[in-house]
């Protein structure tokens, strides 16, 4: 039995207007039910100032721009509880306010953080990072938890976050 070209053609296209039309529903769902939620519920939180969402990477990530926060680290774990809650998998990156000065802060100060992560000293590394950024005359927070250390620098309006994973949790 010969099947004319003419009708493998017609199922050809009923079969990619079809797809289209399924890939385009399932797109406008993740829009509508994933990521403007998602950007909606982040930039409610106090001190963020920006949300940019890459979630249709094989590695999905969030990028949070942070003004001017009073504990850095509430604020991560919160924005980190809002993203795992509606977009799990996806990675959170902390932008901030920073300027030459700060970035050069913390280049000086990167060492004390890396070599307390290393050592577990983190009481030896708090220290060394208030002296040093006091030096620089930046105001330096420092917290840590189980998972990440958490690093504030603020020079008058501006500031600059980092966190810091510690390894393996």
């Amino acid at each position: 039995m010969r099947v004319p070209v003419r009708r493998v053609a017609v199922l050809a296209l009923a079969l990619a207007l079809t797809l289209g039309a399924l890939f385009g529903a399932q797109h406008w769902l993740f829009l509508t039910q994933t990521k403007a939620p998602l950007q909606t519920e982040i930039r409610r939180l106090p001190g963020v100032t920006a949300v940019t969402l890459n979630l249709t990477a094989s590695s999905p990530s969030v990028t949070v721009r942070l003004g001017n926060v009073s504990n850095l680290q509430s604020t991560y774990q919160t924005i980190s509880q809002k993203i795992q809650s509606l977009a799990p998998g996806a990675t959170l990156k902390v932008q901030s306010t920073s300027d030459a000065a700060l970035a050069n802060a913390a280049q000086v100060l990167s060492f004390a953080i890396e070599q307390g992560i290393a050592t577990g000293q983190f009481v030896e590394m708090r220290k060394d990072v208030l002296s040093d950024a006091a030096k620089l005359h930046i105001t330096a927070k420092v917290y840590v938890d189980s998972k990440y250390v958490y690093v504030a620098l603020y020079d008058h309006s501006r500031s600059a976050y980092f966190v810091y994973s510690r390894g393996a949790s």
